[in-house]
């Protein structure tokens, strides 16, 4: 589980795999829970490509900052193994979007108003 708060412009997430004496593909991709992609974050659809050696790849994610108040907002980050010899045994996480906007209530002290006749 992964949480970011709105105001950063993006999330990276790191992708690991326990053994790296084989070519490993992965798909990683995105979907909504109820964050909305191209509202609340840049939808993520590519595939990963470990090669012999390789054990980590970053993985960049886009969050796109509103004027809006609201509650957390969360979408999925999926793996799916593309190479017969590649399993996961966690192919899911969920990623956290905290609002940062607030509304501000308070006087305008600056306004005078006179009714003169």
């Amino acid at each position: 589980h992964y949480e970011v708060a709105e105001n950063n412009s993006f999330i990276s997430v790191e992708v690991v795999r326990n053994m790296s004496t084989v070519k490993a593909i992965v798909h990683i991709f995105t979907s909504n829970r109820n964050a909305m992609f191209n509202e609340d974050y840049q939808e993520l659809d590519e595939e990963i490509v470990f090669e012999v050696g390789e054990k980590y790849k970053q993985v960049t994610i886009i969050i796109n900052n509103d004027e809006w108040v609201e509650p957390p907002e969360q979408f999925i980050i999926t793996l799916v193994p593309l190479l017969e010899r590649v399993t996961s045994d966690i192919n899911e996480t969920i990623v956290t979007i905290i609002d940062d906007d607030s509304i501000t209530t308070g006087f305008m002290n600056d306004l005078i108003v006179t009714d003169r006749q």
